[in-house]
């Protein structure tokens, strides 16, 4: 078993055990990624960056050209720690927005994103290979109908896998379709959400047995009174056929945007955002759940206690065997980004670190693991006047006690 299914099992049927201290120790400052010409945002799915086979950090975010035009950028943070200059990689023709990214095995970056020129949208893909030249922009599988909020992994056999929202034949619909590795072909694009009413926000993530896991959230059917959001699980196996969906959470309240973690072995992590313990269901905290091979699903933990709203959760594997988790927290009013972290030796930060405290909107993180064994953790940041910036944190892991 590894350290790190060894610290899920620390979850089961407890309260979160806090640890004497705090396990992760960010700088106190932070460093602008995108320039002051670019309006620039992070999108939606949180896998937007990615670390290539030499060790550096790949971000690929959107600059707001004015209105309903956007463009995707791409900017390198290199072994010595310094961010390129951002060069835009979508075509210009194309309003694009909301990418992710992956790295291949043979170190390429495959990227898709949303083409919305038409205002419904298809689905971009693109590659960056391993000599700096980027391939033709293709689609995943044009149709009819809007395909939106795009994301993408590599499972251990080197084939990618995209899901995304979908709308054609009339009903919206999460599909998933993928591309062998050498070949110029994706597969026709298959329903996960296989009677599902208004499935939204897929996130995919997968394990180095060729596993791949895809969560959303869609309204449960109609009981009475207006249904609520729930969390749908499906299990793509190496083969390429998918499970019936499961409802992973289900609850009086709204759960949605969930994010999934997976370990080499396949164990999961999930987060998401929750109603309820909410008055009224008025407000979101943060919940967990973890699947451990061999023995199943844990209950559902609640993770945050603020009673305050919470956005955007993301959970990633680190270094010195960590789990973390970064979320946007509205205490405060404006959204702060705040972390917090779990170690074997330490168990859960007693309390949750705030990595952002001005008067500025702080949103959608990003947190990588880098090679270095540091945590990246990178945001949009307001500015003022409807103008917003890509600004980024290290953090560094402290040695047990």
């Amino acid at each position: 078993m590894s350290q790190l299914s060894r610290i899920a099992i620390l979850l089961i049927g407890a309260p979160f055990y806090t640890a004497p201290a705090v396990a992760a120790v960010w700088e106190t400052s932070h460093m602008a990624i995108s320039s002051d010409q670019d309006n620039a945002t992070l999108g939606v799915s949180g896998r937007n960056a990615v670390v290539d086979l030499q060790g550096r950090v790949h971000l690929f975010f959107q600059n707001n050209l004015g209105g309903d035009s956007f463009e995707i950028m791409h900017t390198i943070r290199g072994v010595n720690l310094s961010w390129s200059t951002a060069a835009t990689v979508s075509p210009p023709e194309q309003s694009a927005r909301n990418a992710s990214a992956v790295v291949a095995q043979d170190g390429r970056i495959h990227v898709i994103w949303e083409d919305v020129t038409d205002g419904e949208g298809e689905i971009v893909h693109r590659i960056l290979e391993t000599d700096g030249s980027w391939s033709d922009p293709t689609l995943v599988s044009p149709a009819e109908g809007f395909s939106r909020q795009p994301v993408v992994t590599i499972d251990a056999f080197d084939k990618t896998h995209v899901v995304w929202v979908d709308s054609r034949g009339g009903s919206q619909k999460v599909l998933h379709s993928s591309l062998a590795s050498g070949s110029t072909l994706w597969s026709p694009a298959n329903v996960l959400s296989l009677g599902g009413t208004v499935p939204i926000e897929p996130d995919i993530n997968s394990d180095a047995l060729g596993t791949v896991y895809v969560v959303w959230s869609d309204r449960g059917p109609p009981s009475g009174q207006d249904p609520n959001y729930e969390i749908s699980f499906v299990r793509i196996e190496p083969g390429g056929s998918a499970s019936v969906p499961t409802i992973l959470v289900e609850n009086p309240a709204n759960a949605v945007r969930p994010f999934i973690e997976a370990l080499e072995d396949g164990t999961l992590h999930v987060v998401w955002l929750d109603g309820r313990v909410a008055h009224l269901f008025t407000y979101y905290e943060i919940f967990y759940k973890r699947y451990l091979p061999g023995i199943g699903w844990s209950k559902e933990k609640r993770f945050t206690y603020d009673g305050t709203d919470h956005g955007r959760p993301v959970i990633v594997a680190g270094p010195g065997q960590s789990l973390n988790i970064a979320w946007e927290d509205y205490r405060s009013g404006a959204p702060d980004i705040f972390f917090r972290q779990i170690t074997e030796e330490r168990g859960w930060d007693r309390e949750a670190t705030q990595i952002t405290a001005d008067i500025s909107s702080s949103q959608a993180p990003t947190l990588l693991t880098t090679d270095d064994g540091q945590l990246l953790m990178m945001w949009t940041d307001a500015q003022g006047s409807g103008v917003f910036r890509i600004v980024a944190k290290v953090g560094e892991v402290e040695s047990s006690p």
